[in-house]
């Protein structure tokens, strides 16, 4: 087996992209469970920041990936539960 050695700059660079990835990734999760949760008082998240499209895609995507101990179909059904509570809160463009 073959093994390339990352420079350390290289290293630097992959560590920066995952935790930006992560930071990304974080803000969707947030702002997901916040329009499910209907916007508050105080809330970060405001009525003009609503969830596109592609958001909600990926979202979908990272909790069917991450989901290892939930059966698919129980994590679609999850899912489709917080889809519908985000619809009824206005939360979709």
């Amino acid at each position: 087996m073959i093994t390339s050695k990352l420079t350390k700059e290289e290293k630097k660079q992959h560590q920066q992209e995952n935790h930006e990835a992560s930071e990304r990734i974080l803000n969707l999760v947030v702002k997901i469970i916040s329009w499910k949760s209907g916007l508050m008082e105080g809330a970060t998240i405001k009525n003009t920041n609503k969830i596109t499209p592609e958001e909600w895609k990926r979202y979908k995507k990272h909790l069917l990936e991450i989901s290892k101990t939930d059966h698919e179909d129980k994590t679609k059904l999850k899912l489709e539960k917080v889809y519908e509570a985000i619809k009824s809160n206005g939360g979709f463009e």
